[in-house]
């Protein structure tokens, strides 16, 4: 195998390859019988038609072509190490999705000569990255856990344990109650507006403002009529402003009775001996959401800063790719929910090309991120551990799927691990090995800024 280089741009390498054309020629009845294999050949089973009718059929140019490409594929292996250790030694190189190639001459007995134009990452030009790791990272900053925190978050204990009893008195702040209610504008009843034996807590403010405290004083079998007006600010564009009358019908009053916070209830919370002890450990829960939040925002701000003083060569394709992926997040996210993503699209009076018009500075956003990423691991010599990528696959399958439903995917070393349904397994496992390199680029990020404190 022999090949010039014609780098025509940073991103774009256009190679001049020459290799014996036995090669090629010896993968023809292969070639042949991958094209016949769904080819209806009269006297002859589906795939079992020999070498030379095949030819006589599909023609010797359409053989040809398929060799070649299987050609290509045993030789490009080769050709990218050699380019990899060779023309691009020391230096990031990464071919971009698939080459186009074209047969330019064979010499039967001679050569076959192809034409072949490869997409390649550009070349990145990153800044002293752990230097401006290290400015971040002196943001750092995390908030102490206040005592009102605990004190919300002992109280949503107490309220999961609250025993509910019905009730025969008017309802107060605090109840559970049932109703029945519906909502007219103008004296015409609003779409999707009505709701029965529906159940809500008094005053969680879960409704329009002032639409629970009408509530309060009602029995069981009562029925009221108010009218409620929408604020301006309302989020539902088509409600905001509006003066609502609402019908309620009253089905039941509980009253909710909550435990103390004492150790007997720690104690049946099953991992604390005392309320003291629950306490604590809420506290610590809570100062390890705190650092947690701080963790990401401080990573954000790293790549953000680093990619701002980068300098590259995005090429549209990948921005484009980006902006797939990002199509498709959404529109498997809007399913997973039961809806239709053309109604979706409808609600929110978008086209596809009008999102991708809004979302293209960010996916190019995404895309210097990743690369930047990418580089350092390079430069640094950061590859995850099979462990690691292993470790990334089940905390994504789990985010997906918390109870392990679908199928089975096989992790780098041999493993199964549960997944989603219809997700590509080598894209997951590929996926979930860039996040795990990621996560190593970080913790060295955070890890090495001591030197210019």
């Amino acid at each position: 195998m022999h090949y010039t280089v014609d780098q025509k741009t940073p991103t774009e390498l256009a190679l001049d390859l020459k290799a014996p054309y036995a090669g090629l020629e010896a993968l023809f009845a292969k070639a042949a019988e991958r094209l016949g294999a769904n080819t209806e050949i009269e006297g002859f089973r589906k795939g079992k038609a020999p070498y030379e009718v095949l030819k006589q059929r599909l023609g010797e140019d359409a053989i040809r072509g398929e060799a070649a490409r299987m050609h290509l594929d045993g030789l490009f292996p080769e050709l990218i190490k050699e380019l990899e250790t060779k023309e691009f030694a020391g230096k990031s190189f990464e071919v971009i999705g698939a080459p186009h190639a074209t047969i330019t001459s064979f010499i039967i007995g001679g050569d076959i000569a192809y034409r072949i134009a490869l997409s390649i990452l550009p070349p990145i030009v990153l800044p002293d990255y752990r230097a401006v790791a290290g400015r971040v990272l002196k943001t750092k900053n995390v908030p102490p856990v206040a005592e009102e925190e605990i004190t919300k978050a002992v109280q949503w204990l107490r309220e999961s344990r609250a025993k509910i009893i019905t009730v025969n008195r008017a309802a107060a702040k605090g109840d559970r109650v049932e109703i029945d209610f519906s909502a007219t504008h103008g004296g015409i009843p609003l779409e999707g507006s009505a709701s029965k034996n529906h159940p809500l807590v008094i005053g969680e403010g879960k409704f329009l403002p002032g639409f629970e405290d009408q509530l309060i004083g009602m029995k069981a079998g009562e029925e009221k009529t108010f009218t409620i007006n929408v604020p301006m600010d309302h989020p539902a564009s088509g409600l905001a402003g509006k003066a609502l009358e609402f019908t309620v019908h009253m089905r039941l009053v509980q009253e909710r009775d909550l435990p103390a916070w004492d150790d007997a209830f720690a104690q049946s919370l099953g991992k604390f001996t005392s309320a003291d002890e629950g306490t604590a450990n809420i506290r610590e829960g809570l100062r390890g959401e705190k650092e947690t939040r701080e963790r990401e925002r401080l990573r954000i701000a790293m790549v953000e800063a680093i990619a701002k003083e980068t300098r590259a060569d995005i090429p549209s394709s990948l921005v484009e790719e980006e902006l797939k992926k990002m199509f498709t997040e959404l529109k498997t996210s809007v399913e997973s929910m039961g809806a239709p993503f053309d109604d979706y699209l409808a609600h929110i009076k978008k086209t596809p090309e009008d999102l991708a018009k809004e979302w293209r500075e960010d996916a190019k956003r995404r895309v210097i991120f990743a690369l930047v990423l990418r580089e350092i691991a390079r430069r640094e010599g950061l590859q995850p551990s099979e462990e690691d990528i292993v470790a990334a696959i089940n905390r994504t399958a789990a985010h997906r799927d918390p109870h392990t439903h679908g199928g089975d995917v096989r992790a780098p070393d041999g493993r199964f691990t549960p997944m989603s349904a219809g997700v590509d397994r080598e894209q997951f496992v590929a996926y979930n090995r860039g996040v795990a390199r990621n996560e190593k680029v970080f913790e060295f990020l955070e890890n090495s800024p001591t030197h210019y404190e």
